[in-house]
């Protein structure tokens, strides 16, 4: 069960108000301290599921969605959405067009789908990715695993505090932040890295043959080529072992 207030189009069903799903009107939807399923339909809607495991959907619309309590499943749809988990153990994710999604407190996992999106995991150990589109994500604290995306946009990727895991794919720029981090790269782009520390490990993705690692020095920082092309800028060092670098299989 859940309460709502629509701002325009509502259906009765029996003492709850329900939301028009056919329309483009913007629905307000509170849900309960139940397990409530939610869905705002076209518009711009404002759906919080208060208490339980919940299952919310925004519909088309620049929808602002909140999990509430509970272990919850939130999904922005269509339109520039803003999504925060809050409590719990959440499943968020953005679709399509510029979302701003809080993961809030709790393991949670985060997609950003198409779009420009920001992903921010807050509290808690959260799995992050931020699909196609220029993203940015920031684990918070936490040992994080976080992906910017598999095509060519700059995404921004920082771990936050804590020991996370952050995938780079070309034109990307990956800030481990406190901790002992793991960078994983491919040989397929240039990959800002601005914070390899000795605490942190350097892993390579090939297709089973090991390249040959070489560096030469850039202007604030040292270029990783492997056989010839440049894959990674490590910015701030001077010098760097390429022996510490791990090999994994795609």
């Amino acid at each position: 069960m859940f309460f709502l207030l629509s701002l325009v189009s509502v259906a009765m069903v029996g003492a709850v108000l329900l939301p028009d799903p056919t329309t483009e009107e913007d629905d307000i939807a509170l849900g309960t301290d139940a397990d409530d399923d939610l869905s705002g339909g076209g518009g711009n809607d404002y759906l919080d599921g208060l208490d339980g495991d919940d299952a919310i959907s925004g519909g088309n619309g620049d929808d602002d969605v909140i999990g509430g309590l509970g272990d919850d499943a939130v999904f922005g749809d269509d339109g520039q959405d803003t999504v925060n988990g809050s409590a719990g153990f959440d499943t968020i994710s953005g679709g399509a067009g510029d979302d701003v999604l809080n993961g809030g407190s709790g393991d949670d996992h985060i997609w950003g789908d198409s779009g420009d999106d920001s992903l921010l995991g807050s509290l808690g150990d959260d799995t992050m990715y931020g699909g196609a589109g220029a993203d940015v994500l920031h684990g918070g604290s936490g040992d994080d695993t976080l992906t910017g995306g598999e095509d060519d946009d700059r995404d921004y990727v920082n771990g936050g505090a804590g020991d996370d895991i952050l995938y780079g794919g070309a034109n990307d720029n990956l800030n481990g932040g406190s901790g002992a981090d793991e960078f994983i790269i491919a040989t397929d782009g240039l990959i800002d890295i601005d914070d390899l520390t000795e605490a942190d490990t350097l892993s390579i993705t090939t297709d089973g043959t090991e390249p040959s690692l070489t560096t030469r020095t850039a202007d604030d920082g040292l270029i990783l080529y492997a056989d010839g092309h440049a894959i990674a800028y490590l910015r701030g060092l001077t010098e760097f072992d390429v022996s510490r670098v791990q090999f994994t299989n795609d």
